[in-house]
């Protein structure tokens, strides 16, 4: 697997000729799977994706203030699966040509407060935006700020969105989900949800012996992990670092940075 590492002193790259890294672009010319592991970094990179080319792309940030640009030429393929902790990261997708489609999946963990703006743009026919945003939100005011584009002459596109925030404290949590459209001929969708977890989902866990914040990880995992496309090895790298970031277990065997 190729890997890129963003940390405040800089890159680190350990990637094969599919890839090409310029300053703060990376080029792939080639199908290819990628890992990303932002650690305290604040970079504006951005990826060009060549046409007929398949891409699957695993983020993670900690602590990041990152900008990820990504664009798009024609059929490229791309599924994103992007975890953040304690990270403000943002990212833009231009779909420039046509054929060209992205699912993109970002989960964040965090007990900082954020305004997220995120923006697909489609600039070409019969282009694709699958967006999925999900927040866990401990501590802080948290918003995605979220703005799906359809260029005029844009026919056939499809731009959907879909935002959730889990909100366990007092802080504020907004969610701006804007779909601009300048064409008939599109599909174009938004959801968005601020609340908690389902009393009625947590009274099942309880019955089958799950304390209130062993139910919360539980719950938890499914929901930051549960629509990414990753590898066994990062699946089980994402899940210790959600367990880790719970803290040290209590005595009910809970974890003590959670509450119910």
């Amino acid at each position: 697997m190729n890997k890129l590492l963003l940390t405040r002193d800089g890159k680190k790259q350990e990637m094969d000729s599919s890839l090409i890294l310029e300053e703060n672009t990376v080029i792939i010319n080639e199908t290819t799977f990628l890992f990303i592991d932002a650690r305290d970094s604040q970079e504006n990179l951005t990826l060009v994706i060549a046409p007929e080319v398949e891409l699957q792309l695993s983020i993670l940030g900690f602590q990041s203030a990152n900008h990820f640009s990504f664009l798009l030429k024609k059929d490229a393929r791309v599924s994103v699966s992007h975890f953040g902790i304690d990270s403000c990261d943002s990212y833009q997708v231009v779909l420039q040509e046509e054929g060209a489609k992205i699912r993109y999946c970002y989960s964040s963990l965090t007990r900082n407060s954020a305004v997220i703006p995120i923006e697909i743009k489609h600039m070409a026919q019969h282009t694709e935006s699958e967006i999925s945003n999900h927040c866990f939100q401990v501590a802080g005011d948290y918003t995605f700020d979220v703005t799906g584009i359809v260029l005029k002459n844009c026919a056939g596109c499809i731009c959907n969105q879909e935002n959730q925030i889990i909100n366990l404290t007092h802080g504020k949590s907004k969610i701006h989900p804007n779909l601009l459209i300048d064409h008939y001929d599109v599909v174009a969708n938004h959801s968005a949800y601020v609340g908690k977890f389902s009393k009625e989902v947590l009274f099942y866990l309880a019955s089958r012996g799950l304390n209130p914040k062993e139910s919360y990880v539980l719950l938890l995992t499914g929901f930051l992990l549960g629509e990414m496309s990753l590898s066994d090895e990062l699946k089980g790298c994402f899940e210790n670092k959600i367990q880790e970031y719970g803290g040290e277990r209590n005595e009910s065997g809970g974890f003590s940075n959670f509450t119910a």
